[in-house]
């Protein structure tokens, strides 16, 4: 006869499963996902994450690329308006615009002459970055 899943195994098995795929989206596997690009062609990451935000190619022909992307989250707040027309009758609830928060992330990739990265790093707030690395990492 088959065992019956305990609740307390149930909340540990749940608990785990949640662990596990938070660390799909965990800034650390990001920068272990930029930093696998480290010895690898900078063609090839182009044709994976499409043509850079920015670049610049120094004199020795090394260049730098930069991915970034820019996000703006409102803050709102539910707020109750009063009746400006009949200060004694009811006034109604609504959703207010408390402040305006600008988010950002980068990917810098430094490739060498000969067209090979040589260093990756990323910086940024979570919410942008997120965003950044959405089917990329």
């Amino acid at each position: 006869m088959p065992r019956r899943a305990t609740p307390r195994g149930v909340l540990i098995f749940t608990i785990l499963m949640l662990a596990t795929l938070a660390g799909c989206a965990h800034p650390e596997s990001w920068q272990r996902g930029v930093r696998d690009w480290v010895g690898r062609s900078a063609d090839s990451l182009v044709r994976s994450w499409g043509m850079p935000s920015s670049s610049y190619t120094f004199g020795d022909g090394s260049r730098a690329l930069r991915y970034a992307t820019t996000e703006v989250m409102e803050h709102r707040e539910h707020v109750y308006q009063a009746n400006p027309y009949d200060p004694k009758a009811f006034g109604s609830y609504e959703w207010v615009t408390t402040g305006v928060s600008q988010l950002y992330c980068q990917a810098n990739f430094h490739v060498n002459a000969e067209g090979t990265i040589t260093s990756a790093d990323y910086t940024g707030q979570y919410g942008a970055c997120a965003r950044l690395f959405s089917g990329r990492i």
